[in-house]
């Protein structure tokens, strides 16, 4: 029973054709972007909780990384952050700056290995649970509409327009789509 529902934890993370078909069938709009890169990052916190899931996410980021440098093998055959973001990065023709995310990244790409999206690569590379769960945490605050936060690239978290990580004021508003 616990392996086949780790498979639909594992299902619910889709490759990259199916959710820019998403996307698509979505209307190609800002907010439906967010939303399914939200679902996506949604679906992996899932796969984190899950024990067996976890595990075999983590063979599957151990094999990938171990034989397919360019990441190339898109899920499940593969894993590669981007594809958590991938709506947001189709939205904008992958100008980061562009994006919400990145143009609050100091337009840095989400590739970056210290960026909100990009930070997830060391994290699952370590096999770090606890720690790709609290970056997890930080990517969602990323994704809220209502937060609205930039990145610290050093800290590796979400803070307000004052730079600091209080909720009360210097929430900074979207740059574009």
């Amino acid at each position: 029973m616990q392996r086949a529902s780790s498979e639909l934890l594992l299902a619910a993370l889709l490759p990259r054709a199916s959710i820019l078909r998403c996307l698509e069938q979505a209307g190609g709009e800002a907010q439906a972007a967010r939303a399914l890169a939200a679902a996506q990052v949604a679906a992996l916190r899932a796969i984190v909780d899950d024990d067996d899931a976890w595990q075999r996410l983590s063979a599957v980021v151990r094999r990938g990384r171990a034989l397919d440098s360019w990441l190339a093998y898109d899920w499940p055959h593969g894993f590669e952050e981007l594809l958590l973001c991938a709506p947001l990065c189709e939205l904008v023709s992958f100008e980061c700056a562009r994006c919400t995310i990145g143009a609050r990244q100091q337009g840095h790409s989400c590739a970056h290995p210290d960026s909100v999206f990009g930070r997830l690569a060391p994290l699952l590379a370590e096999a770090d649970r606890q720690a790709v769960r609290a970056h997890i945490s930080e990517v969602e605050r990323m994704l809220d509409p209502a937060q609205e936060r930039r990145w610290d690239l050093v800290a590796h978290r979400a803070i307000d327009g004052d730079g600091d990580d209080d909720d009360d004021d210097g929430k900074i508003g979207e740059a574009g789509p």
